[in-house]
């Protein structure tokens, strides 16, 4: 009991952050050198028409720009050309330049061949956008424009650069570490996985050996720091 304890100790030492469950899946303009364009406006929700590629639950969409303090991320059903209800959404934030996001509560069951629009707003701060550059691979999406939540009156289509962003889509993977579902992988992960052990249930027999033993513990710490992606 006390090794057990004591491992536990270093192991939850050991946990800084968190890590993504997700498994990527595909995603559009994300392999093409990217350009900066202009500074976007807060308050805008760009919508973007895309095409999936793949049958998959997505559970979660990066996309690149400069930092965020308060976005929101959706995914709206393709309502004759132009975007429709929403189907999902997170709200995220981000500090750096890079790939932002966050998990939706639910997946949605994407259909390879069907078009969706995935939005992207800044709510409270003006924002860099980031685009593929002029390139024969580059997807060149149909997009729309209007104040969050604003009702259903869209401006657009537009054809322009801005309909090159890149955006990578996920679905929720099958991820042993995760073990208490919640898309990411944390502490609260490792606080599962003692109660598991305490409870004497076989989910805790990481190395599956027929016994539980400190070695689950290391098992499960290798399992952790290997993430899910």
């Amino acid at each position: 009991m006390q090794a057990r304890a004591l491992t536990l100790v270093a192991v939850l030492g050991s946990v800084a952050g968190t890590a993504s469950a997700q498994t990527f899946v595909e995603g559009v303009n994300h392999t093409i050198p990217l350009e900066t364009t202009w500074s976007a406006t807060r308050g805008h929700e760009q919508a973007f028409l895309w095409t999936a590629q793949n049958d998959f639950d997505m559970i979660q969409m990066l996309w690149h720009s400069s930092a965020i303090n308060d976005g929101i991320i959706r995914l709206r059903e393709n309502d004759g050309g132009q975007p429709g209800a929403i189907l999902r959404e997170v709200t995220f934030s981000t500090t750096s330049v890079g790939w932002g996001g966050d998990v939706f509560d639910e997946p949605y069951p994407v259909l390879a061949g069907e078009q969706y629009f995935v939005t992207f707003a800044s709510v409270t701060n003006d924002y860099r956008d980031f685009v593929a550059v002029d390139h024969p691979d580059a997807v060149q999406m149909t997009y729309y424009w209007q104040p969050v939540d604003s009702g259903p009156s869209w401006n657009g289509p537009f054809f322009g650069a801005p309909g090159r962003r890149p955006i990578m889509f996920y679905e929720g993977g099958d991820c042993y570490a995760d073990l208490d579902g919640d898309g990411e992988l944390t502490i609260f992960d490792f606080l599962e996985f003692q109660n598991l052990f305490d409870a004497g249930d076989a989910a805790a027999d990481c190395d599956e050996d027929g016994d539980l033993t400190i070695f689950d513990f290391l098992c499960y710490q290798n399992a952790f720091d290997a993430g899910c992606e």
